[in-house]
């Protein structure tokens, strides 16, 4: 494949870095693994990884990876090109600061994680009630009050089949999927240990869980498809007074696994290796996908880029990874 900015860009639906099962998942699914690991492999070349490789697994790798090639010749799964990604991040982003410029909840998103059970998620919004001890500097212990996910046209198999069910068993107490493209919010309330879907059409919704907050969907979508206009402002009402008037620096009252708590020491084998979610945390830097020098940068640094490159090489093993490659290009380092 050709290396460019458009090629990384136009294959990658969100930007999303999460923990499901133990396997570390760009945008739910694992092709953007393998789309990001190239790029990298591309970009910075094969003597990046080989501090990472055990040299004697590498020609067991190749082996296998080449003879598994052959076999499929013509059936390598092409890398797919997206819908655009600016609305759905730009209607994310927009409605995350409505929410926290009421300043009567706690309102992250994007890079901080929910750890449910040993998963690890980064909602694009969640909401909980002031004082909850569950937050730590790096991640929330447990289900929010409220997840709210702007689901990409290209994401709404893993949403449902995936995400949604993780939410259900992780009890998350309420669930709104707000689709950018069909213009729709679905509302799902637990009932019973299961997921009820709950929204009628009306002026506003209002969670359960936090029954001062209202969301007016009217007013999420721009007349004119400008999406880069969008004010959301007006979309988020809450009842009685703000509870602060003033910024407020937010200090975690817990803490847990933390970035670079654990030495980054990846165990590469030819196939996937579990990730845990310490590792996950200490490792995985913050989903921030830029090209730069010809070359993709994650994270916002270099360290942050190799410790991702480890974790991909986790979680498709070196079998799938020097596939990612020509077979001419693996031979120096065989010796």
């Amino acid at each position: 494949m050709s290396l460019s900015h458009t090629t990384f860009y136009d294959s990658l639906p969100k930007y999303k870095i999460e923990l499901i099962n133990g396997v570390l998942f760009i945008n739910g699914d694992l092709i953007y693994n393998r789309l990001v690991l190239e790029h990298i492999l591309r970009g910075y070349g094969i003597d990046y990884i080989m501090p990472l490789i055990d040299k004697n697994l590498l020609q067991d790798a190749c082996i296998e990876a080449f003879g598994r090639k052959r076999y499929n010749e013509g059936k390598i799964q092409k890398y797919p090109q997206v819908a655009p990604t600016f609305p759905v991040n730009h209607l994310a982003g927009q409605l995350r600061m409505a929410l926290f410029a009421q300043r009567r909840w706690e309102v992250f998103g994007k890079d901080m994680v929910v750890k449910l059970g040993e998963d690890g998620f980064t909602p694009d919004i969640y909401v909980y009630k002031k004082n909850d001890s569950r937050q730590n500097s790096y991640y929330f212990n447990g289900p929010p009050d409220l997840i709210i996910e702007v689901i990409h046209p290209d994401m709404r198999n893993f949403e449902h089949e995936i995400r949604l069910k993780k939410y259900e068993r992780g009890n998350v107490p309420e669930v709104w999927f707000i689709d950018h493209q069909d213009r729709t919010i679905e509302l799902f309330r637990l009932k019973d240990g299961r997921y009820e879907n709950t929204y009628s059409s009306g002026e506003s919704i209002s969670p359960l869980t936090l029954p001062d907050l209202f969301l007016y969907p009217d007013r999420l979508w721009p007349e004119d498809d400008n999406w880069w206009k969008l004010d959301l402002y007006e979309a988020v009402e809450a009842l009685g007074e703000s509870l602060s008037t003033k910024t407020e620096k937010r200090k975690p009252v817990s803490e847990g696994p933390a970035w670079g708590s654990l030495p980054f020491q990846p165990e590469i084998r030819l196939e996937s290796t579990p990730i845990s979610f310490e590792q996950y945390v200490s490792w995985a830097p913050e989903a921030k996908f830029e090209w730069m020098g010809n070359k993709p940068l994650i994270g916002g640094s270099e360290q942050g880029n190799y410790h991702l490159t480890g974790l991909l090489l986790m979680s498709l093993g070196l079998v799938e990874t020097v596939g990612l490659l020509e077979e001419e290009a693996w031979r120096g380092y065989l010796a």
